[in-house]
C-alpha cells in the first residue's frame, strides 16, 4: 500500500492538518488572483498540491506576505481554489517547491482526531508542548484496517531515520517522548501501529497502564519505551484485553511494586523485548496467550513470566530471566487440568525457583526443553517427568539438558563450564572464550548471544 503521509511535532499549532504545507512565491504580474482562486496556465502542472495541503502566498503587489490558505480544491494544471485564510499562518521562504516536511504538522489533539486509515503518522523527536499531557489521557479512536493500517512512526531528522535499530534513540532529542502525569495513553481502535515513541506516565488504576490497549485490536509497538513510574501495585507500564498484539524491541519498566509490568488477557507476541520491575513482569490472563521470543526479563520481585493457563496458554524460548527476590520464580505456571499446553525451551533461568506449575497437576502439557538453571536452588518444581511416551511426544514432558550453574566463576583456578567440565583458565578459555583468563559472573546465551541485541537486548536503545 501507499501510505499518506502526515506529521506531528509538540510545537505544532492547532490550526494544522498534518499534511505537507506547500508554497508558491508569485506575483501580481505572473498570475491571476480572482476571488478564491490563483490561476495561471500550467503553473501547477509540476506539483501534486491537492485539496486539504497548505498553500503559502506572497505577492507585494497585492499586500500579501506569507499569507496562508488551505487548498479547497485543484481543478486543473492551471487553476488552484483557494479554502480557509489561516490567520497568522506562518512564514515560506522558498520559491515554487513541493516538498514532503513537518511545517504543517499536526498537534497532538488534531493527530488523534485526524489520522485515518492508510495514514503515517510521522512523530518528530521532542517534549514538552502537546508531548507533554500531564492529567490529560489521549485516546486513539479512529481505526485502520488489514490493508491500511494507522502507522505512528517517530523520527529525529527525515522520515525513516529511526526505523532501524541501534544509534542514539536518546527521548525527546532522538525520538518522540510522551509524557503524562496522571493521564495516559488509551485506544479503542484497532489496527494501530508505533515505533520509535517513548511513553512515560505516573497513572495508577486497576487493569490500566501507561499504555492501555482496550475493545480494539490488532496492534504493534515496534522499538518504543513505555514505564510507569509510580510505586503502587496499579501502577502497570502496559495493559491490554483484547484480541492480538505484537511487542517487538521494546523496553516496558515499571516500580517493583507495581502488580505487574506488562499484563495481557488477550494473545500477546513479544519479541526481543526488555521487561524490567514489577512483582510480576509479563502476565496472562486464563483467556490469554503468551509467546515471549528472545526477550531478557529482569528486576521482578515474584514471578518473571506468569502463564495462567486457559483454552491457550504460552511458548518461552531463547529468553533470559533473572532476579534476585528471596520468593523469585522465573516462570510461574497455573495450568488448569484440560487446558491448553506450555513450551519453555533454551532459555537461561536465574531465580531461586526457575519453573514452577503452582497448580501442581496437569503436567502432561507442560513441555521443557534445552533449559539452563543457574544459581537456583529449585530448578523445576512441581513438574513430573514422564518416563513413557506410548502415546506420543505430545504427552511426554522432557526436562533435557537440566544443568545446574553451567557457567560460574571459581576463586581458584579452574572455571567451571558443566558440573564435570573443569578446564585450567591459566590458558584461557575454549571456544568463544579462546584467549580470555579472566571472567566475571557468566555469559548469557540466551536473548543477548542469540539475538545480538544492543544494550542487553534492549532495541529501544536503552534508557539507563
Amino acid at each position: 500500500m501507499a501510505w499518506v503521509e502526515r506529521f506531528m511535532t509538540a510545537g505544532a499549532a492547532a490550526s494544522k492538518d498534518g499534511k505537507d504545507t506547500v508554497g508558491f512565491n508569485l506575483s501580481g504580474a505572473t498570475y491571476t488572483h480572482v476571488g478564491t482562486s490563483i490561476t495561471k496556465a500550467g503553473a501547477f502542472a509540476a506539483y501534486t498540491w491537492a485539496s486539504g495541503d497548505y498553500i503559502c502566498i506572497s505577492s507585494a503587489t497585492e499586500g500579501k506576505t506569507n499569507s496562508l490558505y488551505l487548498i479547497a480544491s485543484r481543478t486543473s494544471d492551471d487553476v488552484i481554489v483557494l479554502g480557509t485564510y489561516i490567520a497568522g499562518g506562518g512564514a515560506f521562504t522558498g520559491n515554487q517547491t513541493d516538498v514532503t516536511s513537518a511545517t504543517g504538522p499536526w498537534d497532538f489533539a488534531a493527530a488523534i482526531a485526524g489520522a485515518a486509515a492508510g495514514d503515517r503518522v510521522n512523530v518528530k523527536a521532542g517534549s514538552g508542548g502537546c508531548y507533554d499531557n500531564t492529567t490529560n489521557t489521549r485516546t486513539i479512536v479512529n481505526s485502520g484496517s488489514t490493508t491500511a493500517p494507522i502507522w505512528w512512526r517517530g523520527y529525529k531528522t527525515t522520515i525513516g531515520d529511526k526505523d532501524t535499530a541501534g544509534g542514539s534513540r536518546t527521548a525527546g532529542t532522538d525520538i518522540p517522548l510522551w509524557t503524562w502525569t496522571t493521564g495516559r495513553f488509551y485506544t479503542t481502535a484497532t489496527y494501530q501501529t508505533f515505533s520509535n515513541i517513548d511513553f512515560t506516565s505516573a497513572y495508577v488504576a486497576s487493569a490500566r497502564g501507561t499504555v492501555s490497549m482496550q475493545t480494539g485490536g490488532y496492534f504493534k509497538f515496534i522499538r518504543c519505551r513505555i514505564e510507569n513510574t509510580s510505586a503502587n501495585a496499579s501502577s502497570y507500564a502496559f495493559y491490554t484485553d483484547i484480541g492480538v498484539g505484537i511487542l517487538v524491541g521494546c523496553r516496558l519498566k515499571a516500580t517493583t511494586t507495581a502488580g505487574y509490568v506488562s499484563y495481557s488477557s488477550g494473545h500477546m507476541l513479544y519479541y526481543g523485548c526488555h521487561v524490567i520491575g514489577g512483582v510480576t513482569g509479563l502476565c496472562t490472563s486464563s483467556t490469554g496467550h503468551i509467546t515471549a521470543l528472545s526477550c531478557i526479563v529482569e528486576g521482578f520481585t515474584t514471578n518473571g513470566i506468569r502463564i495462567n493457563g486457559g483454552a491457550y496458554t504460552g511458548y518461552v524460548d531463547h529468553c533470559s530471566i533473572y532476579s534476585s527476590g528471596a520468593s523469585s520464580v522465573a516462570i510461574l505456571i497455573t495450568l488448569l487440568p484440560g487446558t491448553g499446553n506450555v513450551f519453555i525451551g533454551n532459555s537461561i533461568l536465574y531465580c531461586v525457583t526457575g519453573i514452577s506449575n503452582a497448580v501442581g497437576t496437569n503436567t502432561h502439557n507442560i513441555f521443557l526443553f534445552n533449559n539452563h538453571f543457574v544459581g537456583c536452588t529449585n530448578n523445576v518444581l512441581y513438574v513430573t517427568e514422564l518416563s513413557v511416551t506410548t502415546d506420543g511426544l505430545w504427552i511426554a514432558n522432557l526436562l533435557i539438558d537440566e544443568d545446574t550453574d553451567p557457567f560460574v566463576a571459581k576463586a581458584g583456578n579452574n572455571f567451571t563450564l558443566a558440573p564435570t567440565n573443569n578446564v585450567d583458565r591459566g590458558g584461557g578459555f575454549p571456544g568463544v572464550f579462546e584467549g580470555q583468563t579472566i571472567m566475571v559472573g557468566y555469559p548469557d546465551i540466551g536473548a543477548v548471544g542469540m539475538e545480538g541485541h544492543p544494550h542487553f537486548g534492549d532495541m529501544s536503545g536503552g534508557k539507563y
